[in-house]
């Protein structure tokens, strides 16, 4: 029999594939056939708890529409894929930036990349819920409602959960993929993840192909792959839309 330290993260919480046991268990009133491990660190942490009843409650509404037998994440490391593949209110005038070029040329220091991914970073604002969903299914509008409100309310590690199921159920959306990639960019999984449904969206020229770029190079850098990243800003530095000033002045920090 094992020791029990399969069933949690390095952070002492449970692992995803524990979260989903929970899932299903309430689902389908099966509590007690959880591993005592599993069971007794759900009933005593308010934080996986929390994670829990979150997913259990956007996903509960949406149940009865669901085909049988597809209790939510029964195979959760099927997720996300294997194979290689917020928005700044104000832009900042010419004359701030060369600014702040200024004070960087004077004062620049060595940044790690994650550093400076996590200076860069913000979350794309959410731009959809108050539109309809393109599925004509009550189930698909239910939980991809749920799950832009846990985004909206920063809970992106369950938000990235929710996203990687609709996208596994209704494969082929950009708009959940690409939300998708910022709940993963915006909790501390891998950011390969983010990286490889980043390059899907860009391959298939969707709407979403500017912030995506910008996003990928942030994905990128967080990834420790800064040549990849500096290539990237260079050509979104190329355009003029709302992304080549913010490319601008992160190229110049990476120097």
């Amino acid at each position: 029999m094992g020791s029990g330290k399969e069933f949690f993260n390095s952070g002492g919480h449970l692992t995803e594939e524990s979260i989903a046991m929970w899932v299903d268990a309430i689902r389908d009133n099966a509590i007690s056939g959880l591993p005592e491990p599993v069971s007794s660190h759900g009933e005593v942490c308010l934080s996986c708890k929390e994670k829990v009843l979150e997913i259990v409650q956007v996903t509960e509404s949406a149940s009865e529409n669901m085909q049988p037998g597809s209790a939510f994440i029964r195979s959760r490391k099927h997720l996300f894929p294997v194979t290689p593949v917020y928005k700044i209110a104000a832009v900042a005038t010419i004359l701030i930036i060369m600014g702040v070029m200024l004070f960087y040329l004077l004062t620049r220091q060595k940044k790690d990349p994650a550093q400076i991914f996590a200076s860069h970073f913000e979350p794309y604002a959410d731009l959809i819920s108050t539109k309809n969903g393109n599925k004509d299914t009550v189930t698909y509008r239910q939980l991809l409602l749920g799950a832009l409100s846990l985004y909206n309310d920063t809970k992106f590690d369950s938000s990235r959960l929710i996203f990687a199921y609709i996208d596994k159920v209704y494969p082929g959306n950009d708009t959940v993929a690409f939300y998708l990639a910022n709940s993963i960019l915006a909790s501390k999984e891998n950011p390969a993840d983010a990286i490889a449904i980043l390059d899907a969206l860009l391959a298939r020229n969707q709407s979403f192909i500017n912030p995506s770029k910008w996003y990928l190079a942030l994905a990128l850098l967080k990834n420790g792959e800064t040549g990849k990243a500096k290539k990237i800003l260079t050509e979104i530095g190329l355009r003029k839309d709302f992304y080549q000033v913010k490319a601008m002045s992160l190229l110049h920090e990476l120097k």
